[in-house]
């Protein structure tokens, strides 16, 4: 078969680096690689190294390839009503001092924001900021080392 060219696509076991851009729906950027201050991103497909949406994008693609696809937060980072945590005020503010709606707070190793304050207690939400929100990434295929 002279003169065709086959290209290697990007399938399970793949070992594959990319640049991404990552934006929120208001344009905001949120991650990103392609700008050349992070190195590729490396992951083996299959092995659940990425959120679900952004692994899924990358089948099939192949070196050089640029791809931009939006994911669904069910693909990506789901709010979990349950990552809303309320302490007492008294006991948070004895660790911490005073506190207010919006101060990053960390417990247990665990970031969250303080979304109320009342008289009794502290309401924190540990779900990441981008929870719940749809993701757009622009990825770009830089190598693919094929499974053994």
């Amino acid at each position: 078969m002279s003169g065709c060219v086959s290209k290697e696509i990007a399938q399970e076991g793949d070992t594959v680096s990319v640049l991404y851009c990552g934006t929120l729906d208001d344009g905001t950027i949120f991650d990103r690689n392609d700008n050349g201050e992070r190195p590729p991103f490396t992951i083996t497909l299959g092995q659940h190294q990425a959120i679900r949406g952004f692994e899924n994008a990358i089948y099939g693609m192949s070196v050089g390839e640029k791809k931009t696809v939006r994911i669904a937060p069910e693909d990506a980072y789901p709010y979990d009503p349950a990552q809303v945590v309320s302490f007492d005020r008294d006991e948070v503010e004895s660790a911490i001092g005073d506190v207010t709606v919006g101060q990053g707070i960390t417990v247990s190793g665990f970031s969250g924001t303080i979304i109320e304050v009342t008289s009794d207690s502290v309401v924190v939400d540990f779900n990441l900021e981008i929870s719940g929100q749809y993701l757009t990434f622009e990825i770009t295929i830089l190598e693919i080392v094929k499974a053994k």
